[in-house]
């Protein structure tokens, strides 16, 4: 009896120290939600002299017009506490998001297709970048860790989701092996299930949980914009698009929201340059690869940096940021679609000979949303569908490939 009631009491006293321990692990978890890590798209260490100076002229500097002036720190899109016990009720979440979406009925039958914000789908306020920190999945109590996931929309209701260790791309993660969920919407909940991990997002936050039954963190969704988004252009640049006029540009079409139409070529030729773009992905979830939102730039007619939604994916030789089927980005810089992202790229034209010979080939340094993509890249051949390289240089175009992709504030510094 005495052996029985020492057992008895060995396993209360063990019952008590696991609810401590799960008490202790969530006041930790609570910590972590209450102050999730921020991400931003920074400067880069090896920037050239120029992007350094172009970098020190934005800070002092950002438009305030049309273009809006992007904050560096991202912007928390969701006004939700964080805490998970203070979530409004589901159906105050529900009317949220209804009213989020218009109510235009669209076919099922027809791929949908937006280049507006305003009119987004049901999974819209679901894709996009979540950052947080998070704790380890094996019961510890210390050891906080960050983390980003990207959330993308595959359509009627379908998402795919890739966990980033250490932070989002160009914010922390150290491009070790990605984790992949894949998941569904059911209402106003979208639940992702990978091989170690799985999600719940609502409200604005994604939890994600250990498939020992350990809640490892929860945290929001944000939205990170590029350090020279919204960029004045300095004073001895070439205004090309302002949101006036298309008047620089062969076929240049204007929206009414004063945006920039795929499809326009420079009228002007430059040889050695440095270009400012900016580009808004339309939002086409039903669409894969070459057909989700397809542009690109085309320097002198001839070199292809790719435009294309590439969000989530693994920034392969037709993807966003590549010199198109010819050279990887060495990070995958693409936002969501229906987020402004920038492209700043330094160009070297090729040298020829007085009999036309290449005696050197052309060098292309490319900054993707201010994140390094290209290193001064020995460019030796053009690519795709370009002009053949020779001593002249044509214009510049911004590729159609039918989808509504949006551009602005185009300027260019030549050297």
């Amino acid at each position: 009896m005495l052996t029985a009631g020492r057992d008895e009491r060995r396993e209360v006293a063990d019952q008590e120290a696991d609810g401590r321990l799960r008490c202790h692990r969530q006041t930790i978890f609570d910590l972590s939600v209450a102050h999730p890590a921020p991400e931003s798209l920074t400067e880069t260490a090896d920037a050239t002299p120029f992007f350094k100076d172009l970098l020190e002229t934005t800070r002092c500097s950002r438009q305030t017009d049309q273009h809006g002036c992007a904050p560096i720190r991202p912007q928390f899109d969701c006004p939700f506490s964080s805490r998970p016990d203070s979530f409004p009720m589901r159906s105050s979440v529900a009317l949220l998001i209804l009213l989020l979406v218009p109510t235009t009925s669209f076919a099922q039958d027809k791929p949908f297709v937006s280049a507006d914000p305003g009119n987004v789908d049901e999974d819209f306020p679901f894709q996009g970048e979540y950052s947080g920190l998070i704790l380890p999945d094996d019961g510890r109590t210390a050891g906080l860790e960050r983390i980003g996931v990207q959330v993308i929309a595959l359509g009627n209701g379908e998402f795919d989701a890739v966990v980033f260790n250490h932070g989002l791309p160009g914010a922390g993660w150290d491009k070790s092996e990605k984790q992949r969920l894949k998941g569904s919407r059911n209402g106003d909940t979208v639940i992702l299930t990978g091989e170690t991990l799985t999600g719940e997002i609502t409200a604005g936050h994604l939890l994600l949980k250990s498939y020992r039954g350990y809640n490892l963190g929860r945290f929001p969704r944000v939205v990170r914009t590029s350090p020279t988004l919204g960029c004045r252009a300095p004073r001895n640049a070439i205004v090309l698009f302002d949101g006036s006029d298309a008047d620089e540009f062969t076929n240049g079409r204007v929206t009414e929201n004063n945006l920039l139409m795929e499809g326009a070529d420079f009228k002007r030729t430059f040889e050695d340059f440095t270009l400012h773009v900016e580009f808004r992905l339309p939002y086409m979830p039903n669409s894969r690869g070459q057909k989700r939102s397809n542009s690109g730039v085309y320097l002198q007619s001839r070199y292809e940096v790719q435009v294309l939604d590439s969000f989530g994916l693994e920034g392969a030789f037709n993807e966003c940021g590549a010199l198109y089927r010819y050279q990887v980005p060495d990070i995958n810089m693409c936002l969501p679609p229906l987020q402004w992202q920038t492209y700043d790229i330094t160009f070297r034209s090729p040298r020829f000979d007085e009999e036309g010979k290449k005696i050197k080939n052309a060098r292309l340094t490319v900054r993707h949303n201010g994140v390094l993509i290209h290193n001064n890249f020995n460019v030796e051949r053009k690519t795709g569908a370009g002009k053949p390289e020779s001593p002249e240089a044509f214009p510049i175009r911004l590729q159609n490939h039918s989808d509504p992709v949006r551009f602005r504030n185009i300027w260019v510094v030549e050297h």
